[in-house]
């Protein structure tokens, strides 16, 4: 089953600016995901996108290999 959105336990700002964020999923993994926009705070949920051109707002983004089919067994 895709996820839509996760919650944000933890980020950091690379060297470059680059946002890295420690998401929390319900009921699945914990992800470290590239932020997109800025103003991610700790227990702000966010949508998950493998879109880096998501649009307004902070995404969480989580590149997918378009191989990929989660709804095959």
């Amino acid at each position: 089953m895709a996820a839509a959105h996760g919650t944000v336990e933890q980020s950091t700002t690379l060297a470059d600016g680059t946002v890295l964020a420690t998401l929390s999923i319900h009921r699945g993994p914990m992800v470290v995901a590239r932020l997109t926009g800025s103003g991610a705070q700790p227990g702000q949920s966010l949508p998950l996108t493998n879109d880096p051109n998501a649009g307004s707002g902070v995404h969480a983004y989580l590149p997918v290999r378009s191989t990929v089919n989660e709804d095959q067994p």
